[in-house]
Parts: C-alpha cells; sequence; structure tokens
C-alpha cells in the first residue's frame, strides 16, 4: 500500500499547523511549507515525526505562479508524490480602506488568491499525470463582507470560495 502525502501550505503556525499534525496522525506523510520562521517549521516536522511520518520541509511564498510550481515540485521531490493540497496560506495585515494602497491590496491578492489558484494548477497538474485521484482543499474563512481593517482580505476569501467551485 501507498503512503498517502499531502502538501499544507502556510504550515509553520495556525491552522496550517493544525492540518499538518491532523494529516499525519491520519497516517499521511506530510510537506510542511513555511515561510519566515524555520523553527516553527521545525517543530511542526518534530511532531509529525512523533506520530511515525515522514515529514519535508518546503520554505518558500505562494505570491507568484512560479513559486506555486516550485513549491508543489519540492513537495513531490520530498514525498515521491502529492494526493492532497491543503491551500491554507494567507496573510491579513490590517489597515483601514481608506488608507490601503494598491501594493498592500496586491500583496493580499497574490497570497491569498493568486497563491490558492496556482497551488491547485501545480498540485492537479502532477496528480492528472500521474493518475493519482488527489484531492486539493482551498480554505477560506467567515469573511463574507468587508471588514473595516480587511476589505482586501474579505475580498480574497470569498474568491479562494470561488475556485472550489
Amino acid at each position: 500500500m501507498t503512503t498517502k502525502t499531502v502538501l499544507v501550505t502556510g504550515a509553520q503556525q495556525g491552522i496550517g499547523a493544525a492540518a499538518a499534525r491532523a494529516f499525519a496522525a491520519a497516517g499521511y506523510d506530510v510537506a510542511v511549507n513555511w515561510l519566515d520562521d524555520r523553527a516553527a517549521a521545525e517543530v511542526i516536522a518534530a511532531d509529525i515525526a512523533a506520530a511515525g511520518r515522514r515529514a519535508v520541509l518546503v520554505q518558500g511564498s505562494v505570491g507568484t505562479a512560479a513559486e506555486c510550481a516550485a513549491l508543489v515540485q519540492a513537495a513531490i521531490n520530498g514525498l515521491g508524490r502529492l494526493d492532497v493540497l491543503v491551500n491554507n496560506a494567507g496573510i491579513f495585515p490590517r489597515v483601514e480602506f481608506l488608507q490601503m494602497t494598491e501594493a498592500q491590496w496586491d500583496a493580499v491578492l497574490d497570497v491569498n488568491l493568486k497563491g490558492s489558484a496556482f497551488c491547485a494548477q501545480a498540485a492537479a497538474r502532477h496528480m492528472v499525470a500521474a493518475g493519482i485521484k488527489g484531492v486539493i482543499l482551498n480554505l477560506s474563512s467567515g469573511a463574507i463582507r468587508g471588514a473595516p481593517l480587511g476589505v482586501h482580505y474579505s475580498a480574497t476569501k470569498n474568491g479562494v470560495v470561488g475556485i472550489t467551485r
């Protein structure tokens, strides 16, 4: 029997870390994506190893299609295959709508929305080519309407819902 594998983006903390641990507890080998805190990612990897599963650390951003493709490929190289992608990585810099800059808007859209789309695309390409009946989980949130400090965040999380349909 082939061990199932999963890549969790944004797994160095929060929901991503919890997802990585839960998949390991369910018997999956896990690619732990991290951006800027290797020590935190190593703690998650140690927890996965303690659960008897393999963990590979995959450093990188999901802000561009090229970064997404590289990240997914690194997970495949480390685990041998990819059965599940958990699109979790996201940012939520709080900023008042009237003070928001185009660069702040673009940064949130690049990570939260474009990252989810292009990680899903890279993972799906691998799954189709390898004949894997895989799963792609796109995590969103309850950001149904714009928040005073998160209009850009709400827009992206509602967009992620559209990727899954």
